[in-house]
C-alpha cells in the first residue's frame, strides 16, 4: 500500500512513500481523497476536470500547498479525483489534471492538510513523507 493512515491526537497522520516524487505527489492527494470516503461517486456518472497550478517555495511546501488546493476544489464543488495527471512537476511548481465526478457528501471532514511534521525527503531509495490531516 502506498500510503498508511494512523491515529494522531484530534488528527490524523498519513505516511506516505514512493519510488518517485510524482507517485508520491499522487498517493498522497489520493491518499487524502480516499480518507473523506464519498458516498455513492458511482451514482453521477458526469466526468468532472480541474486543473491545479500551484507555486510554493520548496518540495514540501508545495505538496502541502497542492494537496490543500485539492481539498478545497473537492469541497467547493462536491466532487472527488481519483484519476491524477501530473504535466509538469518540479521542486517549487505543479500543474496537474484531476478527473473525477460529483458525489452526494463526504462521510469525514478534513479542514486542512498542514504543515506539522511535514517534510517531503528522499530516504533510503524512496520518496517519503508524513502528513498531518486536521480533522
Amino acid at each position: 500500500m502506498p500510503y498508511q493512515i494512523t491515529e494522531h491526537t484530534a488528527d490524523m497522520r498519513m505516511n506516505v512513500e514512493a519510488q518517485n516524487l510524482r507517485q508520491l505527489f499522487k498517493d498522497s492527494i489520493k491518499g487524502m481523497l480516499n480518507t473523506l470516503k464519498t458516498e455513492n461517486p458511482e451514482a453521477n456518472k458526469t466526468t468532472v476536470k480541474r486543473t491545479v497550478a500551484v507555486q510554493s517555495s520548496d518540495i514540501t511546501a508545495l505538496l502541502i500547498d497542492t494537496m490543500n488546493e485539492v481539498l478545497s476544489l473537492a469541497q467547493i464543488h462536491r466532487e472527488t479525483y481519483p484519476k491524477i495527471f501530473i504535466r509538469k512537476l518540479s521542486k517549487t511548481a505543479i500543474v496537474a489534471e484531476l478527473e473525477g465526478m460529483k458525489v452526494e457528501k463526504f462521510e469525514k471532514d478534513i479542514k486542512a492538510v498542514t504543515f506539522h511534521e511535514a517534510n517531503v525527503e528522499k530516504k533510503e531509495g524512496l520518496w517519503k513523507t508524513t502528513i498531518i490531516f486536521d480533522i
